[in-house]
């Protein structure tokens, strides 16, 4: 491949321009609506219209300056040549570089602009804005402003600095659970080696609905006495964050390549994950398979066996992918042909593929799967959804009706394959975005011959991929999912390590020397890199809390109505925000174990009519003299609304329960806390 560079034709020069101004125009206009109001200037805010005015400066600034770079480049840098200096001070530049792409995830995550800028105009501003300043300072060739090189590495860092910075956004002792389900997942992480916590009998087993995977790893802190709810938020940013580019770091650190290109593919690896997000416990799999790579086999194997084991652990739909990974990363490193003298790598190949297989399919792997399909009805039935018009709050111990179709014990919901509320994208949109650059990519370099692949290398590479997209999307579909592709985490795993298999075999030359590739293969690079970069961007705002009186009112009720509940020998059943028993802000409750709502919304989408009864009759018996929980209310959702069969499925089988028996004593809307008492007398009759 020629590195010589191609220079941009007039063409792109002019779409360049025209594309910054539209850009410039757009956040400009988002800018002045916000703006646009008060008396300063005759129409603006004082804070705001020095905003804008502010913007309008910078801007043109900004604009004339990429203008002149584009069409006047030698008389642009010679210049502005004596700022450009810096560059040649490396312990000075990456800082530097770093600071300069820091600014926006100050703003749209530490500040209170960060809701006010919420339009994506201006998002996406901030996003051209920092990388192409940062690309100026990490270009090191003299004779331009700024290069492409300079460019991706730029949109790296800023990546990788905003997922770092809106990962630690949610340390914090706010008590109460910052999402829908946070709280009680550390109630589940904190039963394993926190179980003292708890005021629950000793010879009562007590178990969490969570896999041990996950458990073992994000419960590590409570190992450490008097652990608090920020410092456990801490470690789940770090856990969500740093497995993640050490995975990269060890996959793309190769001897071949005498470079320090493999600390920014660990960073990329970081954010091509995050478009999952992908649960942690899979990436450790993952750096169980790619650890011992050019390692002898007696010691590869039994890691490989120990990634197996550790998947299915984690979740019984990965127990095969370490083996299939290890098997690529084998097939890949061992061209395999029908001769004698390539026996030895198909024998390579088969250890590698067996040692994954046997430690996810092994003596408890195989437990979990007849458990599994045990508990699995066999019939294919409709698995419906709730009469929006039914009366309220009539009973009813029947699956709910409605029209989705089965498959095992939960419906498919076919439309979120497609944009829709609960997912913007939708799957296969969403999908598209995050891998279609690099299969391009990766399919530029194999038909170019710069990654030479035999037909057994390009079936043991494409096989895996196809069969782990066909099996998460299945999974995205069913219903409690398809909000994004965390499903489809094992195919995006696999495809970090093709990545890089065509980073040593071409990837690595064709990108630093992306100015010698054609231009179109240069878009594709750059989305490659910028698609995942931008990506926590979109949805990234500061933490949110309720005032701390509020918060101060709802522990004292909590705590005080369930003195009196305790003292009377009545339960207290935490069904929402466990947690405060777990970090002691509720002091001295018996721990109820049954009826957690993770569990109960996951029966609920499942239609278990029998897990149903139990809660229903102990409901009608008045078991519990106090339950928290979320707000309820018996609302059927719209088509317009998100996570719409997942909120009607609820308010069947568990909305209706709650409020025939119990009746809100305490509904505190700045907290979404409801505290709940026995009904006098029941508003339903109990079938």
């Amino acid at each position: 491949m020629s590195k010589t560079d191609k220079p941009f034709p007039k063409w792109l020069h002019s779409l360049l321009s025209v594309a910054l101004l539209v850009l410039v125009i757009w956040a400009g206009v988002d800018i002045y609506q916000i703006a646009g109001h008060g008396a300063f200037l005759g129409h603006f805010d004082k804070i705001w219209g020095a905003i804008f005015i502010g913007y309008l400066i910078f801007s043109t600034a900004f604009l004339i300056g990429l203008m002149a770079a584009l069409w006047l480049p030698e008389k642009t840098i010679t210049l502005i040549r004596p700022v450009l200096k810096i560059r040649n001070y490396g312990w000075l530049r990456w800082p530097l570089a770093v600071l300069t792409v820091t600014w926006p995830a100050y703003i749209l995550l530490y500040t209170s602009y960060g809701f006010d800028f919420s339009p994506f105009g201006i998002r996406l501003y901030f996003f051209v804005a920092a990388v192409i300043l940062g690309g100026l300072l990490l270009t090191t060739d003299s004779q331009k402003i700024c290069s492409g090189l300079g460019i991706l590495q730029s949109i790296i860092l800023f990546g990788a600095v905003f997922l770092m910075a809106k990962s630690f956004v949610t340390v914090t002792n706010f008590p109460l659970s910052l999402t829908w389900s946070e709280g009680n997942r550390m109630w589940d992480y904190s039963v394993l080696w926190g179980r003292d916590l708890y005021i629950y009998p000793v010879d009562k087993p007590l178990e969490a609905y969570i896999d041990q995977g996950r458990q073992s790893l994000w419960g590590l802190p409570f190992l450490i006495s008097g652990i608090t709810i920020a410092q456990v938020r801490l470690w789940s940013a770090l856990v969500f964050t740093v497995p993640y580019a050490l995975f990269g770091w060890i996959l793309f650190h190769t001897p071949e390549i005498k470079s320090r290109g493999w600390v920014l593919a660990g960073l990329w690896v970081m954010l091509f994950l995050n478009q999952g997000p992908i649960y942690t416990p899979l990436v450790l799999a993952a750096i169980l398979v790619a650890l011992p790579r050019r390692w002898p086999l007696l010691i590869a194997l039994p890691l490989i066996f120990v990634a197996g084991y550790y998947a299915q652990l984690s979740r019984l739909t990965w127990m095969f992918a370490p083996g299939i990974w290890a098997a690529m990363m084998a097939i890949n490193d061992h061209p395999l042909e029908f001769s004698r003298a390539k026996l030895k790598s198909w024998g390579i190949v088969a250890a590698h593929g067996l040692a994954g297989f046997l430690g996810g399919f092994g003596i408890s792997g195989w437990k979990r799967l007849q458990s599994y399909f045990g508990n699995i009805s066999t019939n294919v039935t409709a698995a419906n959804l709730p009469d929006p018009n039914a009366a309220a709050p009539a009973m009813s111990a029947a699956p709910p009706t409605g029209g989705a179709v089965a498959v095992t014990d939960q419906a498919l919901l076919w439309a979120r394959l497609w944009p829709n509320p609960t997912y913007r994208e939708g799957v296969l949109l969403g999908l598209l975005l995050a891998i279609g650059p690099l299969l391009i990519f990766l399919l530029y370099l194999v038909i170019t011959k710069l990654w030479k692949l035999n037909n057994w290398q390009k079936l043991g590479l494409a096989l895996p991929l196809l069969a782990f997209m066909a099996v998460g999307i299945v999974i995205s579909v069913k219903i409690g999912g398809g909000s994004n592709l965390h499903n489809l985490d094992m195919l995006l795993v696999a495809l970090v390590f093709v990545a890089a298999f065509g980073w040593e075999r071409g990837g690595y030359e064709t990108i630093i020397h992306i100015e010698s590739v054609p231009h179109w293969l240069q878009g594709v690079i750059l989305l490659l890199v910028a698609i995942p970069a931008f990506y926590p961007v979109i949805d990234a705002y500061p933490l949110e809390l309720p005032p701390v009186a509020p918060v101060e009112w709802t522990l004292e009720a909590i705590q005080f109505e369930s003195d009196q509940a305790v003292a009377a020998g009545g339960e207290v059943l935490f069904m929402d925000q466990r947690q405060l028993l777990t970090f002691g802000f509720i002091k001295n409750v018996p721990l109820v174990a049954e009826y957690e709502k993770k569990i109960v919304m996951d029966k609920a989408m499942s239609g278990d009519a029998e897990y149903f009864a139990d809660f229903y009759r102990d409901l009608a018996n008045q078991r519990f003299a106090l339950i928290i929980t979320e707000p309820q209310n018996i609302r059927y959702a719209t088509a317009d609304d998100d996570w719409s069969q997942e909120n009607d499925v609820w308010v069947e089988w568990v909305t209706k329960a709650l409020l025939c028996y119990y009746e809100p004593r305490h509904e505190i809307k700045k907290t979404a806390v409801w505290v709940l008492v026995p009904r006098a007398e029941p508003a339903c009759v109990f079938p």
